[in-house]
C-alpha cells in the first residue's frame, strides 16, 4: 500500500526530530516535548519566515548546528547547582539517575579492550575525559546521553523513558556546544581543543547509531538524516583540525596514533571489496565534480577496508566489536573523511553515490554485533539496492555477495561496548 501522503515538519523541535516524530512546532515547547516532559530545543529562536535565515547562527562547511537555546546559558553557568525540590535538566541540576549514568558510561569503557593502547594509557586519558567533562557541561552531557543510549538497549523495560533522556541530554549538549563555539577565542589551549575532540568523536559515533537504529523504512527520510549526521559530524569535528600538534601533547595521544595508524596507507592499497566499484567508477561518464567526490569517497572507503584488514589477519584472541580502535576505526572515520560534495551527491540519491555507500554498509554489517551498528548494515544493503533496481545490478555486487556469504562470526561481547 502506498505511504500516505502528509506535510513534513521542516521547523520542528530538534527532540521531535530526533524521534522522527510530527511536530507541532509550538513555542516555546511543543506538545509532544510537554507530553514526554522533555526540554524543548528548536534549532532556531524564529521561524523561516523572519529575516534571519535557519542557518545564519553557526555554520560549519554547509552544515548547521543547533542554535542555542535560550536555557543554554543557564545549563552552562550552574551545571553543578544544588538539586531543587523538581529535579530538571533545564536547570542544570544533576540528580541520581545521572550519577547512574555516569557510572554505567565508566563500568563499561573500563572494560574495553583497546587496539595498540596499553591499558595504562587508556585509563590514563579515561581519567582525563572526565576530569575534562566535570568542567565542560556539553561534553559531560553527550557522556550521559551515550550512556543512556546503551542503557536503552540492554533494560527493556525502561527503553523509552531512558531514550526520552537520551534526546534530552544530546540536544542540551549540542545546544552548549553551539553557544561556546560562539563566544571561543581563536587561541583556545588545549584545555578547549581536548574536550571538543573527545565530543565530536561521541556525537559522531552516537550520531551513527541513532541515524541507522531508529528508521521507519521510509528510505528518502533515512538518507536525509544520514547526510545531516554527516554534515554534524563533520562541522563540529573542523573545531578541532589545525591543532593536532597540541592534541598529541596531551594523554589523548595514543589514541590519535593508533587510528592514524590504523588507516595508513590503505587508501593506495589493493582492496577486492571495492575492485570492481573502482572500475565501473573509471568508466562512467561522470562530470569532474562528482568524479572527484566519488574518487575521494572511495579512497577514503579503502583505507577503512584496510583498518579492517590489519586486525582481522593478526588473528587476535578478542572480540573485534570491542575494540576501542583497530578494525572500527574505518567505521567511525569514513563518515568524517568523506567530502561535502559527497554528501550531496548521497542527498541527491544519485546512484554511483548510493553505490559508495552500500559498500560502506558492509563494514556496518560486518561489525553488527556492535549495539552501535545492528543491522544498520543490512538495511543499508537492501534499501540502496531495492531503490536502484536491476539496471545497478553489477554495482552493487560486492556489497550482497558479501550479504549472503556466511555471517562473519564476531561472537558475542563479554560485556557491550558502549562505543
Amino acid at each position: 500500500m502506498p505511504r500516505r501522503p502528509h506535510r513534513k515538519s521542516r521547523n520542528g523541535c530538534l527532540g521531535c526530530k530526533k524521534r522522527h516524530v510530527k511536530c507541532n512546532e509550538g513555542r516555546p515547547q511543543c506538545s509532544n516535548c510537554m507530553n514526554a516532559e522533555l526540554t524543548c530545543v528548536y534549532q532556531n529562536k524564529a521561524p523561516p519566515s523572519s529575516s534571519q535565515s535557519p542557518a545564519a547562527v553557526v555554520n560549519y562547511s554547509g552544515s548547521s548546528l543547533p542554535s542555542p537555546a535560550a536555557t543554554s546559558s543557564a545549563i552552562a553557568s550552574s551545571y553543578w547547582s544544588p538539586a531543587s525540590d523538581q529535579p530538571s535538566l533545564e536547570h542544570g541540576v544533576v540528580n541520581m539517575l545521572h550519577l547512574e549514568l555516569l557510572h554505567h558510561a565508566k563500568s563499561v569503557i573500563d572494560g574495553l579492550e583497546c587496539f595498540e593502547i596499553t591499558k595504562e594509557e587508556c585509563d590514563i586519558a579515561v581519567k582525563d575525559i572526565i576530569q575534562f567533562a566535570i568542567t565542560t557541561p556539553y561534553l559531560m552531557h553527550e557522556i550521559l546521553s551515550i550512556s543512556a543510549t546503551h542503557l536503552s538497549t540492554i533494560r527493556p523495560a525502561q527503553s523509552v523513558f531512558l531514550r526520552n533522556q537520551a534526546t534530552e541530554l544530546q540536544t542540551s549538549a549540542l545546544s552548549i556546544f553551539n553557544a561556546k563555539m560562539q563566544s571561543a577565542s581563536n587561541d583556545a589551549s588545549p584545555l578547549d581543543y581536548v574536550p571538543r575532540f573527545v565530543f565530536s568523536s561521541l556525537l559522531g559515533s552516537h550520531m551513527l547509531h541513532d541515524t541507522i537504529a531508529y528508521r521507519d523504512g521510509d528510505f528518502t527520510l533515512f538518507i536525509e538524516n544520514f547526510v545531516r549526521y554527516l554534515h554534524v559530524t563533520k562541522g563540529v569535528t573542523l573545531n578541532v583540525q589545525g591543532n593536532w600538534d597540541m592534541l598529541h601533547e596531551t594523554s589523548l595521544r595514543p589514541f590519535l596514533e593508533a587510528g592514524a595508524t590504523s588507516l595508513r596507507g590503505g587508501s593506495e592499497t589493493f582492496s577486492p571489496e571495492c575492485e570492481k566499484l573502482e572500475s565501473l567508477l573509471k568508466s562512467a561518464d561522470l562530470g569532474p565534480t562528482s568524479a572527484k567526490a566519488y574518487e575521494e569517497a572511495l579512497s577514503h572507503l579503502k583505507a577503512a577496508y584496510y583498518a579492517h584488514r590489519r586486525v582481522a589477519e593478526m588473528g587476535l584472541d578478542v572480540d573485534p566489536s570491542t575494540l576501542l580502535y583497530g578494525g572500527r576505526t574505518g567505521v567511525y572515520a569514513w563518515p568524517i573523511l568523506v567530502s561535502t560534495e559527497y554528501a550531496e551527491l548521497v542527498l541527491q540519491r544519485r546512484p554511483e553515490a548510493l553505490a559508495i555507500l552500500a559498500h560502506y554498509a558492509v563494514l556496518l554489517h560486518w561489525y553488527r554485533d556492535s549495539w552501535m551498528v545492528g543491522d544498520g548494515g543490512r538495511y543499508l544493503i537492501e534499501a540502496i539496492t531495492k531503490h536502484l533496481g536491476p539496471y545497478w545490478e553489477e554495482w552493487l555486487a560486492s556489497p550482497n555477495e558479501e550479504f549472503r556469504k556466511d555471517p562473519l562470526d564476531l561472537g558475542p561481547s563479554p560485556q557491550p561496548s558502549i562505543f
